[in-house]
């Protein structure tokens, strides 16, 4: 995915008004706006930008073009809480110990967004996965943790709600922005959409939610329209940012925690 490291982007960040400064005579420069966006469950080969015969992803890969495209890049776990820790601490899941499903984020751990609150952003998150909501202390450093309530969503699978989708999710992101939010902000936006159970698009209340290996094919299928809705959505939030004339520049990684798997063999 497009990823670089966030502790460099901090870094980057809050030494920039000084190396800007010494071009414009000595008048810092603005710092720029940080958004992240963490599709959950994101593969980099269902992207068009990575394998142009698979899945296409107009606005992923128009991101791309505008930026920087990384192509060797690991995940840290191979699922979402210990992965995400380690992107927001740049610690491996050994050091923070948010491994394992009842584990906390420790309060001594630093994280990326606490940094930047302390150089004077306004920090913010939108977040769709309970294994990072409050109770599990993920909020550390954000003065906004908005831990979007599954229950507020109409899509269900066998009557059990999992997550609010991309939709809502931009519906109250794009209310955020445009309440024109203090500047400069760091903004987390976590989609849960490509994670399973795999919703039909447009939604008309089925959902994928297969574990045999004979249907691996319908699998997978399902979840590659589950990135083309996460595309449209994504793109949806890029052209909010350019209509608010936040886009041009701020710094925006789209990421994810890791990908999926549908029984490939494995390789070493």
């Amino acid at each position: 995915m497009i990823l670089v490291s966030l502790w460099i982007i901090a870094m980057v960040i809050l030494s920039a008004g000084v190396v800007v400064g010494l071009a414009s005579l000595g008048q810092p420069a603005p710092a720029p706006n940080v958004i992240v966006i963490l599709p959950d469950a994101l593969r980099a080969d269902r992207l068009s930008c990575y394998v142009p015969g698979s899945v296409q992803t107009p606005h992923i890969d128009a991101l791309a073009r505008d930026g920087v495209l990384y192509r060797n890049m690991n995940a840290q776990a191979a699922w979402t809480k210990p992965s995400v820790a380690t992107i927001f601490t740049s610690l491996y899941p050994s050091t923070h110990q948010a491994r394992r499903p009842k584990d906390i984020l420790p309060d001594a751990v630093l994280t990326l967004p606490e940094v930047l609150s302390a150089h004077g952003y306004r920090t913010a998150a939108f977040v769709t996965n309970t294994n990072l909501f409050p109770d599990l202390n993920f909020q550390q450093g954000y003065a906004e943790y908005h831990a979007l309530d599954p229950a507020e969503t109409t899509w269900r699978h066998d009557g059990q709600k999992f997550y609010q989708e991309a939709a809502l999710v931009n519906e109250q992101v794009l209310a955020w922005l445009n309440a024109a939010p203090q500047q400069p902000f760091f903004l987390y936006i976590h989609y849960m959409d490509p994670h399973r159970p795999y919703f039909q698009h447009p939604y008309d209340g089925r959902t994928c939610y297969d574990e045999d290996p004979a249907h691996v094919a319908a699998i997978s299928a399902a979840y590659d329209g589950e990135v083309v809705y996460t595309d449209e959505h994504v793109g949806q939030l890029l052209a909010a940012l350019k209509r608010l004339e936040l886009y041009d520049d701020a710094l925006i990684v789209l990421t994810a925690d890791h990908g999926e798997e549908f029984y490939e063999p494995l390789t070493v």
